[in-house]
């Protein structure tokens, strides 16, 4: 967060410090004073913060953390444990990034979207984008911007975006009903993959962002490794169990121990990209086809922003970046590495062979069928709630560790009415119309 100038609400800042001493360090400045102030006395380093309050990472969050809301109550004490606890906190030599883009389909153009301009545009500041695809459109796709994506599947690629799309498809509560859908939603994304040769990433972006806690779960069961999303409590009436410390971690696993990473809007501000960064959580942009609005100007300017910042960002599809996500703790002669999605790529740059013990948080011990490692089943043992397994990975090498659990019975799909196909293509055709021509209608007014 070094060098950016936050505006905070009102509150954010309770007081601060005016320091009169030459020998006190500031190292969070405020208009009325400092935030965060740090000396030496007796040879002993002291950091002071001004805040009357520090954030309650225990408290239940309904929606995503905003550091201009809280600024001192907890920028400072955040800074404060990962310089003093380095050796302990878990820890990432680099931050995934991946821009998300929400229901286009594999059309040369998509309302402000162009796809040909997009890839122009990732070519000139090297990022990553993921379409976040409704699988309803895998019969409805152009070869020819299919063929873009195969082409470029290290700046373009496909995640699965609900099933048919409806309005809270994901926050049924019934897990036979979630299991029919994502069978349904899994048919047709490998009917694209058959028709088209395009693959697609085994992520799931919930639909207007609502799930269920048996979404989770359900995910889990049917082979998904991770799923990303803006909303980080369930919808409607169920029971929310997220907190501020879930928000702080670099997925929230508190369903199912299974992984669902937030995202964010640009809106946001830099500062909460900023603040994810140094909190360890991967930098996932979330937008429409409008986020191309004038050419993709107000994104360029967003993305140069995010370079500027201290810290080693690294671009990747979805799917990669989530399989990258991960913390990392030295035990001696031992890396201990937490997977968080259910799949796992790391790579040992180091010159010498480096034995890693890897672990999985796992309740429910009993859904789980087994882990591979490269592809190859390898014994492992559960302890305190944990999943481990130890691999020795040689200088320069990498592992892809998965953890494979026992499907739902593969029972015929019910089928639906003609009432409910009938409104999802209304539904699909409705929202095309909209995102195609209303921003036209909306600039000549």
């Amino acid at each position: 967060m070094s060098g950016l100038q936050i505006p905070v609400e009102r509150g954010a800042t309770d007081t601060a410090l005016v320091i009169r001493n030459t020998n006190l360090q500031s190292i969070v400045g405020a208009r009325e004073g400092h935030l965060f102030a740090g000396f030496i006395y007796s040879g002993v380093r002291f950091f002071a913060g001004s805040s009357l309050e520090i954030v309650d990472i225990r408290e239940r969050a309904a929606t995503y953390f905003d550091v201009k809301k809280c600024f001192a109550g907890a920028v400072p004490i955040v800074m404060y444990l990962k310089w003093a606890f380095r050796d302990v906190c878990p820890m990432t030599a680099e931050t995934s990034a991946c821009l998300i883009i929400d229901d286009p389909p594999l059309w040369p153009r998509y309302g402000l979207l162009d796809f040909d301009e997009l890839l122009q545009l990732a070519d000139e500041l090297t990022f990553a984008t993921t379409i976040a695809f409704i699988p309803w459109n895998w019969r409805r796709t152009n070869r020819d911007t299919v063929a873009a994506f195969r082409e470029s599947s290290r700046k373009l690629s496909i995640c699965v975006h609900g099933c048919d799309h409806t309005r809270g498809e994901f926050a049924a509560r019934s897990l036979q009903s979630l299991d029919r859908k994502l069978k349904t939603a899994r048919l047709r994304m490998q009917a694209l993959r058959k028709k088209h040769a395009l693959d697609y990433e085994n992520v799931m972006v919930f639909p207007q962002g609502a799930f269920s806690p048996e979404a989770a779960l359900a995910l889990k069961q049917n082979g998904f490794i991770a799923a990303v999303n803006t909303e980080v409590a369930p919808a409607d009436e169920a029971l929310n169990e997220t907190t501020l410390a879930d928000l702080w971690s670099v997925a929230i696993v508190r369903y199912g121990s299974f992984p669902i990473y937030t995202r964010r809007y640009i809106d946001h501000g830099i500062e909460n990209f900023a603040f994810d960064g140094l909190l360890g959580k991967p930098c996932f942009i979330a937008g429409h086809h409008d986020l191309l609005r004038g050419h993709g100007s107000e994104l360029t300017k967003f993305l140069r922003q995010l370079a500027s910042l201290r810290w080693t960002l690294r671009w990747r599809p979805l799917e990669d970046a989530v399989c990258h996500g991960y913390s990392l703790q030295s035990d001696g002669d031992t890396i201990v590495v937490e997977m968080l999605a259910e799949r796992l790529l790391f790579e040992n740059r180091e010159a010498m062979t480096r034995r890693t013990s890897i672990r999985k948080r796992e309740p429910q011990l009993a859904a789980l069928k087994g882990i591979t490692v490269n592809e190859g089943l390898v014994p492992h043992e559960y302890r305190d709630g944990y999943v481990r397994v130890m691999v020795d990975i040689p200088p320069g090498g990498s592992v892809d560790i998965r953890c494979v659990y026992h499907e739902p019975p593969d029972d015929s799909p019910a089928s639906e009415s003609i009432r409910y196909l009938l409104g999802v293509a209304v539904r699909r055709y409705l929202s095309e119309l909209r995102d195609n021509y209303g921003h036209l209608l909306r600039f000549r007014a």
